[in-house]
This record gives C-alpha cells, sequence and structure tokens, in this order.
C-alpha cells in the first residue's frame, strides 16, 4: 500500500511538471492579456496623462452614444460569418487538390510550396549576413567596442556551448 501512494505521488508530480510550460504560457500569453485588457478597458488613458478608472462608462458610451460602434460590429460579424469558412473552404479545396491531382501534380506543388521555402531561404540570407565573421552585421558592432568576434555560424571550432 505504501508503495502504491508513493508512486501515485510521484506521477501526480510528473504530471504537474510536464503540464507546467503549458500552464506558465496560458497563464502569461492568454489570460494575462486578457485581464489587463479587461482592466484597461475600463479605464480613460490618452497614453500621455496616467490612466483613471471610470468604470463601465466607457461600454454605456460606446453602446449607446458612439455611431460607429454598431457598423464596427456588423463588419467583424459579416467578417466572421463569410470570411472565416470561405477560407476554410479554400484550403481544403487545395488540399483535395493537392492530394489527388496525378498529372502535373510535380509542378502544381512547385508552385504552391515556393513562397515556403523562399521564406526560408530569406530568413536564412539575413542570418548569414548578421552573423557574417567579416563582414556582418553583429561582428561590425563589436569592433566598434574593440572586440574581435568568432566566426560564430561559420567556424566549425567554435562553439558558444561547451
Amino acid at each position: 500500500m505504501r508503495v502504491a501512494k508513493i508512486s501515485i505521488r510521484k506521477e501526480t508530480a510528473m504530471f504537474y511538471l510536464l503540464i507546467s510550460p503549458w500552464v506558465v504560457g496560458f497563464l502569461a500569453f492568454v489570460l494575462g492579456p486578457m485581464l489587463v485588457s479587461l482592466s484597461m478597458s475600463m479605464m480613460r488613458w490618452d497614453l500621455l496623462t496616467p490612466p483613471r478608472w471610470i468604470g463601465l462608462r466607457n461600454f454605456t458610451q460606446a453602446f449607446s452614444n458612439d455611431p460607429l460602434f454598431f457598423q464596427a460590429l456588423k463588419v467583424t460579424f459579416s467578417f466572421s460569418i463569410f470570411s472565416v469558412p470561405l477560407r476554410l473552404l479554400v484550403s481544403l479545396f487545395i488540399a483535395i487538390l493537392l492530394r489527388q491531382i496525378t498529372v502535373g501534380i510535380k509542378i502544381f506543388r512547385l508552385i504552391y510550396y515556393v513562397p515556403v521555402v523562399v521564406s526560408g531561404v530569406a530568413a536564412m540570407v539575413l542570418w548569414s549576413f548578421i552573423f557574417n565573421p567579416l563582414l556582418g552585421l553583429l561582428n561590425q558592432f563589436l569592433r566598434i567596442f574593440g572586440i574581435n568576434g568568432p566566426g560564430w555560424i561559420f567556424d566549425p571550432n567554435w562553439r558558444c556551448l561547451r
């Protein structure tokens, strides 16, 4: 019985350890910003003066005095109803098309995937320009302070972590 309790405690501890990154991410990137947004919506703040708490007055003004509120609501609703499902259907159609086409599939896939590959190549060129040992931006910045920078990603003998 005692062994079973210890293993259950270990499993419980492991469970909480494994879900902790998700919980921290949820609190920091979802719940935290939602609560800050909710509190900011109940303040009057013009970015130049300190925020001042006004409660629900922003909402009552939006619902009663703002002539553009219902227009914005209509545009948002129509976007949600038409644009989102339409994009999902087009994406599904393209996925089915990529799966079903037999004639010219290689050319179609090439045309479809080239933007994905090109963006990766562009990022690689940018990072190689930053980390270039002779003319790279990072080593040029270090030279301002009298530091001779390493070969970074170009030198097989240099490692930042040993």
